[in-house]
């Protein structure tokens, strides 16, 4: 995976998680609302499986829940209602 990120970035980021189940994720992906759609299929055959998606969620909330700066972790509807 190129898309990365140095650790010290994270710890000193103020965080707003967006919580998705990763089968809604893949259904965003799939509809290219979250990459334009050849990006998307690529994505979704070499990372973003079910399995790693699932793993991605789990340690980002863990981070949320860490406290590591501010971190806000919000359901997608709600997260919307704000902007």
């Amino acid at each position: 995976m190129r898309e990365t990120v140095p650790d010290s970035v994270l710890e000193t980021a103020e965080l707003e998680i967006v919580d998705l189940p990763p089968d809604e994720l893949i259904e965003r992906l799939k509809n290219g609302k979250v990459y334009v759609p050849e990006e998307a299929s690529r994505a979704l055959h070499h990372f973003f499986s079910k399995s790693n998606l699932s793993a991605l969620r789990e340690l980002a909330l863990r981070r949320a829940g860490a406290g590591g700066g501010r971190a806000d972790a919000r359901s997608p509807a709600r997260a919307c209602a704000g902007r």
